[in-house]
């Protein structure tokens, strides 16, 4: 408190812990860089800590506002729909997202014209069904609600963006409905995750802007380990190794 508080005594401090850290004498150290009369400098020390000028400082702080909570009461379609879409969007066996999509194919034609089973079937469609089946089926939930950012960014793989083959146009389509995904919901880590991997499908050294997104989104879920290991790459490959 007193080498911290005590007016060109911080400098003193940073130096002699340099040079001990460096492999110097603590004591000699300290005489070099601190103050050379130890018995001194200890009768300074006592008459700080038995007397009235010690400082402190006073953080103001605002009160937390009101956190804004909504809850909603999911449709009675979640009840048979909800765990199945959810495994699908975890990597697993194949024949395991077959038998999930045959259980919401199944639900879902019990709930014709709810929107919420629609929208879970053009999710487990584009999960584990193919393109021509869910492109509609996303287009028309997306009509409904067009800021969705999970069906943005489904719709934005039909389009097979991380394939190096795929054609330019089509890379471009993707990247604008991830763009509105971002837009959407700028705390999705798995939108900017999408975004920067379109180009990394053709150049696995990123630029500036590209790397800002991949570090944000890395920001946002630092314990997805998979997306660490990703990031370290992509940096190492631009020659930020220390990063």
């Amino acid at each position: 408190h007193y080498m911290y508080r005590t007016p060109g005594m911080a400098p003193k401090l940073q130096a002699y812990l340099l040079k001990v850290a460096e492999g110097g004498d603590p004591v000699e150290s300290f005489r070099t860089e601190v103050d050379p009369d130890l018995e001194g400098f200890q009768k300074k020390l006592r008459a700080y800590i038995n007397g009235r000028s010690r400082t402190y400082t006073r953080m103001k702080r605002e009160p937390p506002g009101s956190a804004a909570v909504e809850m909603r009461v999911l449709p009675e379609s979640a009840d048979d729909m909800l765990l199945p879409l959810v495994s699908m969007q975890y990597p697993q066996k194949g024949e395991t997202d077959a038998r999930n999509l045959k259980t919401i194919r199944a639900e879902a034609a019990k709930y014709k014209g709810d929107p919420w089973a629609e929208r879970a079937l053009a999710i487990a469609e584009a999960i584990g069904g193919d393109a021509t089946t869910a492109a509609p089926l996303l287009d028309a939930a997306l009509a409904k609600t067009p800021a969705d950012p999970m069906l943005l960014r489904w719709r934005a793989r039909l389009y097979k963006p991380f394939d190096p083959d795929t054609p330019e146009e089509d890379v471009k389509s993707a990247r604008r409905l991830l763009t509105r995904a971002y837009k959407a919901d700028p705390n999705d880590w798995l939108t900017l995750r999408d975004y920067v991997r379109t180009y990394q499908a053709r150049n696995p050294v990123l630029e500036k802007n590209q790397m800002n997104a991949l570090l944000a989104a890395y920001q946002l879920a630092p314990q997805v380990s998979e997306l660490a290991i990703e990031t370290g790459d992509a940096l190492a490959r631009a020659g930020r190794y220390r990063e």
